[in-house]
C-alpha cells in the first residue's frame, strides 16, 4: 500500500523543530562574527552579502505569544551594525595566539585563536575594532598599538557561560556588556583580555 504524500501538518511540524532555542548558541555567534569579519576583510571583492531568515525558523529573532527572544546571533549583528565603521582599515597582527581543534572526521587543525578586523567611520575617522576569541575555554590577550589612555575607548563584549549558552523564553544566558575592566593601558599600547568564546567590539568615542 502506497504511503500518503506529506501534507501541511508534516511541513509545519518539521518547521516547528527550528523553534528549539537551545540549538542557537554562543558558538553560533562566534561563527557568525568570524564570517562577517571575513566579508569585511574581502570588502574589495564582496559586492553584497545577504542574511535570511531574520525572524523565526532559523532566524536571529524568535517570536512567541508573549514577546520575542533575541538569539545570540542577533547581538552580533547589532554590535556590527551599530558600532563598526563603514571603511575597513588595513591592519596586521604581529603575533596571534593559536589553538587546535578537530574537524568532524577527527583530523586536528591549528588555526588563529583570535579574529581581528579594524574599521573606521568615513566621516568622523573614529576607529572600531572587532575581536573574536574562538577558544571555548581560554582567555586571549591582544595588544593594540596606538591607543593612548587619553582616547576614550569602550569595549563591548558579547559572551555567555560557555559555547553552548543560549537565550530562551524567560532565560537569557548570552548578552552584551560594557567591559572596560578588561582594558589595560601601557603607554600608547592597549592590552585587551578577551573572555573565552566571545565577540567584542572596541570603539573610540
Amino acid at each position: 500500500m502506497d504511503e500518503a504524500p506529506p501534507g501541511e501538518k508534516d511541513f509545519i511540524e518539521a518547521r516547528d523543530q527550528n523553534d528549539d532555542n537551545t540549538t542557537y548558541t554562543m558558538a553560533d555567534a562566534v561563527f557568525s562574527a568570524c564570517f562577517l569579519n571575513m566579508l569585511l576583510r574581502n570588502a574589495d571583492a564582496v559586492g553584497m552579502a545577504n542574511f535570511a531568515p531574520t525572524v523565526n525558523t532559523r532566524g536571529m529573532i524568535f517570536t512567541h505569544e508573549k514577546g520575542i527572544v533575541l538569539r545570540p546571533t542577533y547581538h552580533v549583528f547589532e554590535l556590527y551594525t551599530q558600532l563598526m565603521g563603514d571603511e575597513v582599515v588595513d591592519s596586521f597582527c604581529r603575533e596571534t595566539p593559536v589553538m587546535q581543534a578537530a574537524d568532524r572526521f577527527g583530523n586536528k587543525h591549528v588555526f588563529e585563536q583570535v579574529d581581528v578586523v579594524a574599521t573606521r567611520d568615513s566621516e568622523t575617522r573614529k576607529p572600531a575594532v572587532s575581536l573574536v576569541n574562538k577558544h571555548p575555554a581560554e582567555m586571549a590577550e591582544v595588544t593594540l598599538s596606538g591607543f593612548p589612555r587619553e582616547r576614550n575607548t569602550t569595549l563591548r563584549v558579547l559572551s555567555g557561560p560557555g559555547p553552548d549558552a543560549f537565550n530562551d523564553i524567560g532565560k537569557t544566558q548570552v548578552m552584551v556588556a560594557t567591559r572596560n575592566d578588561l582594558l589595560t593601558y601601557n603607554g600608547t599600547d592597549l592590552q585587551i583580555s578577551l573572555p573565552p568564546c566571545s565577540v567584542s567590539v572596541l570603539t573610540v568615542l
